[in-house]
């Protein structure tokens, strides 16, 4: 390694990696939650891979991005709008997504009471969304579906935008009537609807995206590739042991997965789309 003088006998020490995230792109999870929860993946998926990791949680996305941009940190975990920001510092060899639910793109819903509910988009005006923390690209579709109609985005045509800790509570807001509108991604829908069937007669569908990433992870473009082939080969390995599989399934993870332009698709489209619509307006 250039600039490091070693002595006899000894060996070379590697860099830390420095990795960091946001809450307002982690959902369901506090600061020391969220930091917990890297710790223990990062320590297990590559406990043999002889990489040190540091692992910082940034209040917000921008001075996460900002620091990510200046060179202070290796790698970056953040929501999927984000990262097409800062997508010029990431190598294109070394980006990835985390897998949820049962398919690896979630679909977004847009979701009224079946009862007394809008019946389209264009009864939303005035109206309260709930939505869920670190899912902007959900968000970033209901404004897409609202300027095609000529209308404003949402946080000028809608009253309130209420941006909760987790989705399930997102849905229920609209259960009990706290909230007129809720949008959330399909498969936690879904699990809301194992927990309590009744919601599935109670709640009616006005919108559906097309199959969205709303997460993403990158290392900077100047990382060391053989060291970034290392990393890959734990981080997407397709066996993983007895305890790392108990992390995942803690934390509702099935997989890491390559992001590649085609599965990043729809979510880029989707952005491209939004930017050529909010410039006409």
């Amino acid at each position: 390694m250039p600039g490091v003088l070693l002595c006899a006998g000894e060996s070379e020490i590697t860099p830390t990696v420095k990795v960091g995230g946001s809450i307002e792109s982690l959902h369901e999870s506090t600061r020391s939650d969220a930091e917990i929860m890297f710790n223990m993946l990062f320590n297990e998926m590559l406990a043999e891979s002889d990489e040190v990791f540091s692992i910082k949680i940034y209040d917000n996305n921008q001075l996460l991005m900002k620091d990510f941009n200046s060179g202070s940190l290796q790698s970056i975990f953040i929501d999927s709008v984000c990262f097409m920001d800062i997508e010029s510092q990431v190598n294109p060899d070394f980006r990835y997504t985390v897998q949820y639910g049962t398919t690896l793109k979630q679909r977004y819903l847009i979701l009224v009471r079946a009862k007394d509910g809008p019946n389209s988009l264009e009864e939303l005006r005035g109206k309260t969304l709930s939505t869920c923390v670190g899912h902007r690209i959900g968000q970033r579709f209901l404004d897409v579906e609202l300027m095609r109609r000529g209308l404003p985005e949402s946080k000028r045509f809608l009253k309130k935008v209420q941006v909760l800790k987790d989705v399930n509570s997102a849905v229920i807001d609209v259960y009990f009537g706290n909230s007129d509108v809720a949008l959330v991604p399909e498969y936690s829908y879904q699990l809301a609807l194992e927990l309590n069937p009744q919601m599935g007669n109670a709640l009616r569908i006005i919108g559906v995206s097309e199959p969205m990433i709303y997460q993403a992870v990158g290392i900077q473009a100047d990382f060391p590739h053989d060291r970034g082939v290392k990393i890959e080969s734990y981080v997407l390995d397709e066996k993983p042991s007895r305890r790392m599989q108990r992390i995942l399934d803690n934390f509702n993870i099935i997989r890491f997965v390559r992001l590649t332009d085609e599965v990043f698709k729809e979510t880029r489209e989707l952005n491209e789309e939004y930017q050529r619509l909010k410039a006409a307006q």
